[in-house]
């Protein structure tokens, strides 16, 4: 009885290495699932560095408003209107306001002529897809000007 076992499969085992039914699909299975997490991967990292972009072209906002809005000037800049300033630039720039926050004291000597101003912000990317190590990931970025009036 064994013996007839191994023959068959000894006669059949040839066969059946040689056969090529369901290759392709299992081909596609790995290849494909591996082309979609690099595909999703390029999606996210493209979404964090426009991340990035907004919230460093909104402190850049921020900083140019405080800077032309002095003590001197007609309307001048207070750490309220400054941060409002920033979380508009956001979102004009398609991001969320309560993902981020500004630094509330921007004028440490200061709003006149010739001092500093420092404008920092804080955003919390979320990626769409679930990440290995972390949820959310902090963008921090701030930048310092003279004020010109």
């Amino acid at each position: 009885m064994l013996r007839t076992r191994l023959r068959s499969l000894r006669t059949r085992l040839p066969a059946l290495i040689r056969a090529r039914d369901g290759i392709a699909a299992v081909e596609f299975a790995i290849l494909g699932s591996v082309t979609l997490m690099i595909a999703f991967a390029i999606i996210e990292l493209g979404r964090y560095a426009f991340t990035e972009y907004s919230v460093e072209r909104a402190v850049r906002a921020g900083v140019r408003y405080a800077v032309v809005s002095g003590a001197g000037s007609a309307a001048p800049a207070t750490a309220a209107t400054l941060q409002e300033t920033v979380l508009t630039a956001l979102t004009q720039m398609g991001l969320t306001r309560t993902d981020a926050s500004v630094d509330a004291n921007p004028f440490p000597t200061g709003n006149s002529s010739g001092k500093p101003v420092v404008v920092a912000v804080t955003y919390t990317f979320r990626p769409v897809l679930p990440m290995p190590m972390k949820t959310a990931v902090a963008i921090r970025r701030s930048m310092q000007a003279t004020i010109l009036n």
